[in-house]
């Protein structure tokens, strides 16, 4: 009995998309309204935030279980690059705060890349390492 039960999920999964880390995004965006919805106090704005959470998670489970895996592997894919900008933020302030006493940040003024420097008070001139432009920095 509890083999038959098992090969029939099985069955109804073989040749689903499953889960990805537009799914992920959906479930914490979901799990996070519905966390706020705890603080709010008018009815109308709560019954809209925990219609939202469901219907997040709903589309989650949805996304999860589609057979157009083409489909969503475009929308995963177009997803990856504004959680990689996101992530990649995020880790250069942890960087950034982590290592304040010992370096410092400069952005290159021809080509915009943002690059790690030691901490020696004074003028010095950098090089970019992406474009190798040299230029003149003040550390503080």
């Amino acid at each position: 009995m509890l083999t038959s039960f098992r090969e029939k999920i099985m069955r109804f999964f073989a040749g689903r998309y499953g889960y990805d880390q537009l799914s992920r995004a959906i479930v914490i965006l979901a799990a996070v309204i519905s966390f706020a919805n705890v603080f709010v106090t008018n009815v109308w704005w709560s019954l809209g935030l925990g219609f939202a959470a469901v219907a997040l998670m709903v589309l989650a489970i949805l996304r999860t279980i589609s057979r157009d895996i083409s489909a969503r592997s475009l929308e995963n894919s177009r997803y990856l690059p504004i959680e990689n900008a996101v992530v990649g933020f995020f880790r250069l302030q942890h960087k950034r705060i982590k290592g304040r006493k010992t370096e410092c940040y400069r952005r290159c003024p021809n080509c915009r890349k943002t690059f790690r420097l030691p901490r020696n008070k004074g003028k010095h001139t950098a090089r970019c390492p992406m474009c190798k432009h040299e230029f003149k920095v003040t550390i503080r």
